[in-house]
C-alpha cells in the first residue's frame, strides 16, 4: 500500500504543471533604462531571477506559500508594484518620479518589469536607488544600463552603495 501512494504521489508530481527554476550560483538582476533626448516617457526595465522575486516577496509581505512563479505578474501583481515602489527610487533632475504604467512579463527563468515613467525631456542628473532582494540576499548585485541619447553608461549597485547618481552634463 506504500508503495502504491509513493508512486501516486511521484506520478502526480511530475505531471503537475508547476514552473521550475534551476537554481543559481550568484544573485544579480539588469535594470535597463532608455531616454531620448526631447522625449517625456522613459523605460526602465527590471530583468530578475524569477525564484529570488519569488522569495523576495514571500520576505516582504510574509505570505503563508510563496507565490506561483507563473502567477507573479497577475496574481501578485499589487504586491509586486509595492515591493518595487518600497526599494526602488527614481530622481531625474532632482524629481522623484513613479511609473506612469507597469507592464510585467515572464520568460524562462525571468521575470521583466517595465515602468513607463513620464520625465523631463531633457536629463541632467539621473539618481537611482535600487535595494531590492538585497536583504534576502547580501550578495545581490543591480547592473544598471543606461543609455540616454546615445550615450551609454553602467552601474553596479549593491548592498553598501544601492544607490548611485549620473551626472550628463559632464
Amino acid at each position: 500500500m506504500l508503495n502504491f501512494l509513493i508512486t501516486i504521489a511521484i506520478a502526480f508530481s511530475t505531471t503537475t504543471s508547476y514552473s521550475v527554476v534551476e537554481p543559481h550560483d550568484f544573485f544579480v538582476s539588469v535594470i535597463e533604462v532608455k531616454h531620448e533626448k526631447g522625449n517625456e516617457e522613459t523605460t526602465f526595465r527590471f530583468r530578475i531571477f524569477s525564484d529570488d522575486l519569488q522569495v523576495g516577496l514571500q520576505s516582504e509581505f510574509e505570505l503563508g506559500a510563496p507565490p506561483a512563479l507563473d502567477g507573479i505578474c497577475n496574481d501578485t501583481e499589487d504586491q509586486l508594484q509595492e515591493f518595487l515602489n518600497n526599494h526602488i527610487s527614481i530622481r531625474i533632475n532632482g524629481a522623484e518620479t513613479r511609473p506612469s504604467r507597469v507592464d510585467c512579463t515572464s520568460e524562462s527563468d525571468v521575470h521583466e518589469v517595465t515602468w513607463h515613467i513620464d520625465s523631463s525631456p531633457e536629463w541632467e542628473t539621473l539618481e537611482i536607488k535600487a535595494d531590492y532582494l538585497m536583504d534576502v540576499y547580501p550578495g545581490q548585485t543591480q547592473m544598471v544600463h543606461v543609455t540616454e541619447s546615445g550615450q551609454k553608461r553602467t552601474l553596479r549597485l549593491t548592498r553598501r552603495t544601492p544607490e548611485e547618481i549620473i551626472d550628463f552634463r559632464n
